[in-house]
C-alpha cells in the first residue's frame, strides 16, 4: 500500500514540473512553432508580437572586403607661411591675435613707413631731374651722327655678331659650348647693337642717369611697400612672436599663417606593406582629440625612398577640415585601403555569432530568427565573406546583428532601429 501511494506521488510531482517547464520556457521564448520551410519569404514588417525580442539587422548584400593597412602619424597644415619683413623697423601696427582667422589680403603687420617715404621723395626728385636730363640730351642729338658708323662695314659687322650669337645659343642648347663662351658671344653682339646706334635711347638714358634714377625710384617704392605685410592666403593666424613698439630685421620670424582648410596627415607606414598603399586610395583617420569620431580621407602622395633607420615609408593622407577642428601637429592614427576583394557576398561582422566552435548568423523570416550556420571566407574590421549557410541565405536577407546573443531557433523577433 504504501509503495502504490509513493509511486502516485511520483508521478504527480513529475507531471507537475513539466508543466512548470513548459510554463515558464512560453513565457521566455514564446510557443514552439514548426520550422518554417527553406527558402521561404522574408516578412520583416510584421506586427510585433507580445513576448518578441527587439533586435537590430542588417541586410545581406555583395560589397568589398578591404584588407587595411594601420598606421600612425602628425598633421599638418596643407599650407603654411612664416611672416618675417624684408625691411628693418619698428612696429607700429599689429591687429592680428593667435587663432584669429583672417582673409587674404588682410594687414597682418605695419612698420614704421616715414623713412621710406623720404627715400621714395627724394628719388623721385632724382627721377625727375634726370629726365630733364634726358630730354634735353634726346633733343640735342636729334639729326647728329650716330654713335657709329653706319658703313657697309659697320652693318657687315653687326650681321657677323649677331649670327655668331644665334649659333652660340644652338650649341648652348645642345652642350657644345661653355655658359661662358655663350655670355662671350651675346655680349659681343649686345654692344655692337648699341655702336651701331640701334640703342640710341639706352644710350643716352645711362649717360644722363635716367637708368639708375629709375631704378632707385622703384627700389624706393619697393622698400616703402614692405613696410605693410598682408595675408598672401585666407587662414589663422599662429605663433605671434612679437608685438607693437619692437624693433624687427630681415629675415625675423614675427607669426606664422597656416591655412587649415585642408590638413594632411604624413604616416609611417611599415616596408613590409607598403606596396598595398596607392595614391587615390580611401583613408579612415580617427585623434585622441575626437574619440569615436572617423575622419575620412584620401592618399595623396607616397615618398618614393623608405627610411632606412625606422624601414617606414612616408604616405600623405588629405582630410578636408572646413570646421577647423584639427590642428597642426595632433597625432594621428590612420587605417588606409590596401588590398580590394570585390563583389563578395558579405554580413556585417556583428552579425556573426560563435556557438559550439561552429560560426552561424540568425536570420529574420516571417517574425522569427532563423539559427543558420555559415561556412566563411574572407573578412575585414567591417564584414565577412559568406561562402555557404545552412538556410540558403539570399542577397537582400536581413541578418540580426545586435539582441541575438541569448536568441534560440524560431524565437519570435520584432525589428528595431539602431
Amino acid at each position: 500500500m504504501k509503495s502504490t501511494v509513493k509511486a502516485l506521488l511520483l508521478v504527480v510531482g513529475v507531471s507537475f514540473a513539466v508543466v512548470l517547464v513548459v510554463h515558464f520556457r512560453e513565457r521566455l521564448f514564446g510557443p514552439r512553432k514548426a520550422p518554417a520551410p527553406q527558402g521561404s519569404t522574408t516578412n520583416v514588417g510584421l506586427p510585433p508580437s507580445e513576448g518578441s525580442v527587439p533586435v537590430t539587422v542588417a541586410l545581406a548584400r555583395r560589397g568589398d572586403i578591404v584588407m587595411r593597412i594601420s598606421a600612425t602619424g602628425l598633421t599638418r597644415a596643407r599650407r603654411q607661411v612664416v611672416i618675417s619683413p624684408k625691411v628693418a623697423g619698428e612696429i607700429v601696427r599689429l591687429p592680428v591675435r593667435e587663432g584669429q582667422a583672417v582673409a587674404q589680403g588682410s594687414l597682418l603687420l605695419k612698420l614704421d613707413d616715414r623713412e621710406f617715404l623720404l627715400a621714395l621723395e627724394q628719388a623721385r626728385a632724382d627721377l625727375l631731374k634726370a629726365q630733364v636730363e634726358y630730354g634735353l640730351m634726346k633733343g640735342d642729338s636729334t639729326g647728329s651722327a650716330p654713335l657709329a658708323d653706319h658703313s657697309h662695314h659697320g652693318s657687315l659687322g653687326l650681321e657677323a655678331s649677331r649670327r655668331r650669337w644665334q649659333q652660340a645659343e644652338r650649341m648652348a642648347e645642345q652642350g657644345q659650348i661653355t655658359p661662358e663662351e655663350y655670355d662671350s658671344a651675346r655680349l659681343e653682339y649686345e654692344t655692337a647693337l648699341v655702336l651701331s646706334g640701334q640703342k640710341r635711347h639706352e644710350v643716352i638714358a645711362s649717360k644722363t642717369g635716367l637708368s639708375s634714377a629709375w631704378n632707385a625710384f622703384k627700389r624706393a617704392e619697393l622698400n616703402l611697400s614692405y613696410t605693410e605685410i598682408r595675408a598672401p592666403f585666407s587662414g589663422v593666424v599662429a605663433d605671434v612672436n612679437v608685438e607693437t613698439g619692437q624693433q624687427v630685421v630681415p629675415g625675423q620670424e614675427c607669426l606664422r599663417l597656416v591655412d587649415l582648410a585642408e590638413v594632411e596627415v604624413d604616416l609611417g607606414v611599415l616596408e613590409s606593406e607598403i606596396g598595398l598603399v596607392q595614391e587615390g586610395r580611401r583613408a579612415e583617420v580617427s585623434f585622441v582629440a575626437f574619440p569615436g569620431e572617423l575622419f575620412m580621407g584620401q592618399v595623396v602622395s607616397v615618398n618614393p625612398r623608405v627610411d632606412p633607420e625606422t624601414k617606414t615609408c612616408r604616405v600623405r593622407v588629405r582630410l578636408s577640415n572646413p570646421q577647423g577642428k584639427l590642428k597642426a601637429g595632433m597625432y594621428a592614427f590612420a587605417k588606409l585601403e590596401g588590398r580590394i576583394f570585390r563583389d563578395r557576398f558579405i554580413v556585417p561582422k556583428e552579425a556573426i555569432l560563435v556557438r559550439d566552435n561552429r560560426k552561424l548568423v540568425f536570420i529574420v523570416r516571417d517574425g522569427l530568427a532563423k539559427w543558420c550556420y555559415v561556412d566563411t571566407g574572407l573578412e575585414d574590421e567591417y564584414s565577412v565573406e559568406i561562402v555557404g549557410s545552412a538556410f540558403g541565405l539570399q542577397e537582400g536577407e536581413p541578418v540580426i546583428t545586435s539582441g541575438h546573443y541569448t536568441l534560440a531557433h524560431d524565437t519570435p523577433v520584432r525589428i528595431i532601429e539602431k
